[in-house]
């Protein structure tokens, strides 16, 4: 995926705290965690921007897999809970600073940049 606009969130991982309201844990079990994306509105992040999330989150150390279901507004992501603590996505979706969440939204932003 080639990406021309690189979101602000790149160089500021800690801005994607601000759409942490609009997720909800689903469904999660050490390993696998199902993320839904509830209704936004008009302040909703791009689908542009979320693809491109999606895009470096799957090329992150400690996922296997990151995958996007549209139609039923969620993503299901398999990890490594050895590389990725548990408590990083109840941080995530409840807006908790942490170091877990921290590492976890460094490592998005190093790839969406295409470094390591």
């Amino acid at each position: 995926m080639t990406v021309t606009t690189i979101p602000a969130w790149v160089d500021d991982p800690a801005s994607l705290l601000r759409h942490a309201t609009r997720l909800c844990l689903a469904h999660h079990l050490p390993g696998r965690v199902r993320l839904k994306l509830v209704d936004g509105g008009a302040d909703a992040p791009p689908l542009a921007e979320i693809q491109t999330f999606l895009a470096a989150l799957k090329s992150c150390p400690g996922i296997a897999s990151a995958e996007i279901n549209l139609l039923a507004r969620s993503c299901l992501v398999l990890y490594d809970t050895k590389v990725i603590r548990p408590s990083a996505w109840s941080d995530l979706v409840e807006g908790r600073d942490s170091p877990e969440l921290l590492a976890l939204l460094r490592a998005v932003a190093a790839q969406a940049r295409g470094t390591t």
